[in-house]
């Protein structure tokens, strides 16, 4: 299984075989990185535009249509006749969907900002996304936690947003009915798994072979996350053999201990 790690971007070929290991102390040239920053900046500002437009057309075709039809509901109810039965129908009917629209205003509030996460805190977040996927998905996603400290509000929202977009992937492109999720942590920060045995993807393949598959820019963007708060995500994946990636987000300097460790190295306590 070939492996790709997106802090360092780069990947060294072992043995002249099928396998690679990620090179941990690559020097990264100024003007290359120059390139990189202003790559990523671009792509930041096409995703921003790109989801502007989505939660637009949502709201538009979603939400408006269904105000409209209470509007016209409501008009209609105006020029009935007034009997009980046929008022206590009407009303009835106005309360479902009134009830569709909290739900769906509910789901858009959750794409912009989990809050769960603020309420409940990381582990009970990704356990909600992965039930959520489970159900909604066609996917069945095993959740492995372990105890874990307490995690401040970034670390929390950048793990929620890497297993999201893994699960995304995996529904999208895996062609796999089984998922799983695994989160661990200790005193040196905290790490997630998501881990397929779907078709899998040649990491091999130059980057613009691999955005034409829409697999580019989601890779890209989970890789960022967590190199920002000075994580690393490394990515396991050849066709045929499933993919695998571990993202892990170190505590800042003054509590943590040792890095970025392997999903083995945690003890994970419980399985739901």
């Amino acid at each position: 299984m070939r492996r790709m790690n997106l802090r360092q971007g780069s990947c060294t070929r072992v043995g002249g075989g099928n396998s690679c290991r990620a090179t941990g102390t690559t020097a990264i040239d100024g003007d290359d990185e120059v390139v990189r920053l202003r790559g990523f900046t671009a792509y930041l500002l096409l995703a921003q535009e790109a989801e502007q437009r989505r939660i637009s057309r949502e709201i538009h075709d979603d939400l408006g249509q269904k105000l409209a039809l209470l509007e016209i509901q409501v008009e209609r109810m105006k020029g009935a006749p007034p009997s009980e039965a046929h008022l206590v129908s009407e009303l009835e009917a106005l309360r479902g969907r009134v009830a569709g629209l909290a739900e769906d205003l509910h789901r858009i509030c959750h794409c912009l900002h989990p809050v769960i996460l603020d309420n409940l805190g990381l582990t009970a977040g990704i356990e909600s996304l992965c039930e959520e996927y489970t159900k909604l998905g066609d996917i069945a996603v095993r959740f492995v936690r372990g105890d874990i400290p307490p995690a401040s509000s970034g670390i929390s929202l950048c793990l929620y947003r890497v297993v999201q977009e893994a699960l995304h992937n995996v529904v999208k492109h895996a062609r796999t009915k089984r998922a799983t999720v695994t989160l661990c942590g200790n005193s040196a920060g905290i790490q997630v798994m998501i881990r397929d045995a779907g078709c899998g993807f040649d990491l091999s393949l130059p980057r613009t072979n691999r955005d034409r598959t829409n697999h580019g820019l989601g890779l890209i963007s989970l890789g960022e996350r967590v190199r920002l708060l000075g994580g690393r995500c490394e990515i396991q994946s050849k066709p045929g053999e499933g993919t695998r990636i571990v993202a892990f987000v170190p505590f800042p300097p003054a509590t943590a201990g040792s890095g970025f460790r392997s999903v083995d190295a945690f003890a994970v306590s419980r399985e739901s």
